[in-house]
């Protein structure tokens, strides 16, 4: 009986230390498994559908870069609903046992980020609103920035002496704070605001908004739809033959660069906040890699995603998933050159890229010195 209770014993204490020893950090020989949750159905299914491109081309490269790791990539739809983002995180965390999470758009991460915090999951945020940082350690951002876009457009309004400004932008948390923080406060003293027209995300009229704003008659319009907005206003404009000339400019921002080069190339005479790259295909490898592939030409949110995936793919495969190590691996990275071109890490466990001003001048997009 008491060789019995001593077995017993044992047993139970064998079966506590592999509980204890399955919640440890995970080994080396692992499948590294990488949640991504992306908005590939809804009104946002354009920029997800272009990341999901970008994560499948990196996945494949991880497998090629590393032979003897396991890699697993699970993408899920949230479908255009942040509700749906949380119950998708929850899900990839307890059931699909993920290393890391990458979350698409500001609102989806900003919804994901309490889950992300409790339970301690690195998470990278394709977002351009660096405060999403400051909501969980774990955040990490490789992307595009709104302080930085705001920078470009404040520095050629100065450098032009516009004085007058509208500003017809959907009403969407990151975009407003742009507008609102990062430009008009800067601008105010020395530029007339004569128009701010905000709309919903779901907007697909803008005929009375582009009279109303004509009427004022301003010097610059600075566009900012969502991204499934971009042709539908773009086109407007040309319907309302309000376009560019010597005494109107429209500055574009950042939301443009998800549609095709085909597409940009078409607004003769507008001017687009951009990322260096945009300009550069010729001279960048990946798009040839892109094109074989899913014979589409890659643009911003596809470059981006395969960055993303990359350089987490890279830490998790030459490092631990302890937290303070990934911190410290990241960055330590300092300088990456990727699809989306020279990404620089700035510590803080953010990046930055060079942003620059094009014009479309001959249905070609040229940098504006």
């Amino acid at each position: 009986m008491k060789a019995l209770k001593i077995t017993i014993v044992a047993i139970l204490s064998l079966i506590v230390m592999l509980g204890i020893f399955s919640g440890c950090e995970k080994k080396n020989d692992d499948t590294i498994k990488i949640g991504a949750i992306l908005p590939l159905t809804g009104r946002l299914s354009v920029i997800g559908e272009g990341e999901k491109y970008g994560l499948q081309m990196a996945i494949d490269s991880l497998k090629i870069k590393f032979p003897e790791r396991k890699f697993e990539l699970i993408i899920e739809d949230f479908a255009s609903d942040t509700k749906n983002a949380v119950t998708i995180a929850n899900k990839l965390i307890d059931i699909d046992k993920v290393f890391a999470i990458i979350t698409s758009t500001t609102a989806a991460a900003e919804a994901v980020t309490p889950i992300i915090d409790k339970k301690k999951i690195i998470h990278f945020v394709i977002s351009p609103d660096i405060e999403i940082l400051d909501k969980s350690i774990y955040n990490f951002r490789i992307y595009y920035n709104f302080k930085t876009e705001a920078k470009v457009f404040n520095d050629y309004v100065d450098k032009n002496n516009i004085k007058s400004i509208a500003f017809l932008a959907v009403r969407y948390s990151s975009i407003e704070k742009e507008i609102e923080e990062n430009i008009v406060p800067v601008l105010a003293a020395q530029t007339s605001i004569v128009s701010k027209e905000y709309f919903d995300i779901s907007e697909n009229d803008f005929k009375n908004y582009l009279i109303k704003i004509n009427n004022k008659n301003p010097e610059l319009i600075f566009l900012a739809p969502q991204v499934n907005q971009v042709e539908l206003l773009a086109n407007t404009i040309k319907e309302l033959k309000l376009l560019p000339s010597n005494e109107r400019n429209y500055v574009c921002s950042f939301t443009f660069n998800w549609r095709s080069v085909e597409f940009i190339n078409s607004l003769e005479g507008f001017y687009i906040i951009s990322p260096l790259f945009q300009i550069v295909e010729p001279s960048n490898p990946y798009f040839k890699n892109f094109k074989n592939k899913f014979n589409i030409i890659p643009n911003f949110d596809m470059m981006f995603a395969y960055d993303n995936l990359m350089i987490l793919g890279n830490i998790l495969s030459n490092s631990t998933t302890k937290y303070d190590i990934f911190k410290k691996s990241f960055n330590d990275l300092g300088e990456y050159y990727g699809a989306s071109g020279k990404i620089n890490f700035v510590g803080n466990n953010d990046t930055d890229v060079e942003i620059i001003l094009t014009k479309i001048v001959n249905k070609k997009q040229t940098r504006v010195e």
